[in-house]
């Protein structure tokens, strides 16, 4: 073998080597997570993701090596200089670790992480965005459209679908007419997704059968609970709709937790409320025609594949929730006092018969 053959040989080799060693290498992927672990809807999509990454192919620790970075943004660091701040640690981590995608779960993560990576080196899919993507591309440009984002990022978003429940709550309440709804303004994105509920049912009243009388904001679990005991006096008033009180503050300026918010809910608001997350339902909500957070994770499990396989995100459309169903809980509608038409039993994908943050309520019937 002559000198260029053997140098030709050589590179050869060298090259299958390199390609078997980056072949068998984990992809580092970081998941950045707004909240604490395990907690609120990041959580449960990402389970969702896991689950559905491991059917297609991929597994934590095998072809994949998972990277986490905890905000924890609901509780702990609730002031926007705090939520600013745990983002600018999460960037720091991204770069230490240098991965080969990243995940972003939930608003505060999508503000404070996705952003400052638009159009960065970095393959990005989010998941968790209550608030329409359109609002974070007025304030760093991500995306040209949603069918075709074009640069670093896609996802999945977590747009409600208010009408759907608002027609089955008036099908178990058929003589509602008028609701409040109450939302905190702990946070941007509850606000925003306040607003823009109160702008769709406005703007078309004809598609939701219950009036809405009055939208309220509010900050503190104190003033929660006073709004609370004065719409359960109002005579005019039938449902009262927490959007939102995942960000309501204590006495101290501390998150606090949802299992105790709600669980002074289910004791004293004794008119017909709903949700828009079905997650919530056996928890102790009355209903939701809700989204389905596992399936979100299946949708986004779909994309980190195309990703992984060398498709660029920018090609890949943001989606929508592609799934929701209806949810009820027996228990509470017992504790209302409401009948459940058998026909919407039947149709309801699944039915709760104990709050869970209630558990020594114990039902009569049914």
């Amino acid at each position: 073998m002559n000198r260029a053959s053997f140098i030709i040989l050589t590179a050869f080799l060298i090259l299958i080597f390199v390609s078997t060693a980056l072949a068998s290498t984990p992809k580092k992927i970081f998941c950045v997570q707004s909240y604490d672990k395990g907690n609120v809807c990041g959580a449960r999509i990402e389970d969702g993701m896991l689950k559905s990454l491991k059917k297609l192919g991929y597994e934590d620790g095998k072809n994949i090596e998972l990277f986490h970075f905890y905000m924890d943004t609901r509780l702990e660091y609730i002031k926007p200089e705090e939520v600013k701040m745990r983002g600018k640690l999460a960037l720091n981590e991204i770069k230490k670790v240098d991965p080969d995608l990243v995940l972003i779960f939930d608003d505060n993560a999508c503000e404070y992480v996705m952003l400052p990576l638009a159009k960065s080196k970095y393959p990005i899919v989010f998941s968790g965005m209550n608030v329409r993507p359109e609002y974070y591309d007025n304030i760093t440009d991500f995306m040209k459209t949603r069918e075709y984002p074009s640069f670093n990022i896609t996802g999945v978003t977590e747009e409600v679908p208010y009408e759907a429940t608002i027609k089955l709550l008036k099908e178990l309440v058929p003589d509602a007419k008028k609701m409040v709804a109450i939302s905190s303004t702990g946070a941007p994105f509850p606000t925003l997704m306040a607003r823009d509920f109160e702008q769709k049912i406005t703007a078309h009243p004809e598609k939701y059968p219950i009036k809405l009388d009055k939208m309220e904001y509010i900050r503190t679990f104190k003033e929660y609970k006073s709004l609370i005991e004065k719409y359960e006096k109002a005579e005019d008033i039938d449902i009262i709709f927490n959007v939102i009180i995942t960000t309501l503050e204590d006495e101290k300026g501390k998150g606090v937790p949802l299992r105790e918010a709600l669980g002074w809910m289910v004791r004293n608001q004794n008119k017909p409320g709903f949700t828009w997350l079905a997650d919530w339902v056996p928890m102790g909500y009355l209903c939701s025609a809700g989204i389905d957070l596992p399936m979100c994770g299946e949708q986004v499990a779909q994309q980190v594949v195309q990703i992984l396989n060398g498709k660029k995100p920018g090609d890949i459309p943001i989606e929508r929730p592609k799934d929701q169903y209806v949810v009820l809980n027996l228990a509470r509608a017992e504790q209302l006092g409401i009948t459940i038409p058998v026909s919407i039993l039947e149709a309801a994908a699944k039915v709760y018969r104990s709050m869970s943050v209630y558990p020594e309520y114990q039902m009569t019937g049914h």
